[in-house]
């Protein structure tokens, strides 16, 4: 039998055109409701080289899989919709550019919890979302590992490591995998039904309440701890909770210890 065809999860494929060369742009807007539904929409736009190394990406991904994992799907709404709905999404829009040199995509969804929001494929099946008490009386927490939070653990191990190389080499690690950013820029919007409280250093507060943005350039990536951070972020807000009913987790699993290196 055929393996379903799958939409390539778009911030995981950007992640991978870290590694390679070209320029890559993605913005992606997730507007959470009290009630734990929202709405979410992704802009991407990328040039034929990067469309080519999508491709090979997704093809290396498939290997092995039950499904089959096709980027250039997004730009077929048919397509889309079909997958969206097998997920328990509801697909608003989708409209799509494709020129001579660049191809560029807006797709707009709508879910009714976040179990379903984690099943999205526009910010990738490894997208990790939870709702937590918040630190303060009153609040609550959004955690998002956009890569998961394994992989999360997995960079900021690397990122401690490199810090106890010598200078030069880390210096030398930097420098060969900085050209590849070039054109590169990713952000998350962020919007919450509360006034925003705290957040984590990488996302930045806006005039415009509950609003948070993440967003990563080429130019803020700037040692070599930046580049393996961005792989694998990890992004905290926590805002206002008043009149929220929206399920709540227990614990937030990045920030728990590791069985292995746990003592007993």
């Amino acid at each position: 039998m055929r393996r379903p065809v799958r939409i390539a999860s778009t911030l995981l494929l950007a992640a991978f055109v870290l590694l390679g060369t070209g320029c890559f742009q993605l913005r992606a807007v997730v507007r959470i409701l009290r009630d734990g539904s929202g709405t979410q929409s992704v802009r991407m736009a990328f040039g034929r080289q990067v469309e080519r190394e999508l491709q090979k990406a997704a093809v290396a991904t498939s290997a092995g899989l039950r499904e089959v994992f096709d980027p250039l799907l997004a730009f077929d709404e048919e397509a889309v919709r079909r997958d969206f709905e097998e997920r328990g999404l509801e697909l608003t829009s989708h409209e799509t550019e494709q020129g001579y040199s660049r191809r560029s995509a807006e797709i707009g969804a709508r879910f009714d919890a976040l179990t379903t929001l984690r099943r999205s494929p526009l910010l990738g099946e490894d997208c990790e979302w939870f709702v937590l008490p918040g630190r303060t009386e009153g609040g609550l927490r959004i955690v998002c590992y956009p890569r998961g939070h394994v992989a999360w653990k997995v960079g900021r191990e690397k990122a401690r490591k490199l810090l106890q190389e010598p200078p030069d080499y880390r210096q030398q690690f930097f420098e060969l995998r900085k050209p590849s950013l070039e054109g590169l820029d990713l952000e998350l919007r962020l919007e919450l039904p509360g006034a925003v409280r705290y957040s984590t250093g990488n996302v930045q507060r806006t005039d415009e309440q509950g609003v948070v943005v993440f967003r990563v350039t080429a130019e803020s990536v700037r040692t070599p701890s930046d580049l393996l951070e961005l792989l694998a972020p990890r992004i905290e807000v926590e805002f206002d909770g008043t009149g929220c009913t929206m399920p709540l987790g227990e614990v937030d699993p990045g920030l728990e210890p590791d069985p292995d290196t746990t003592d007993g």
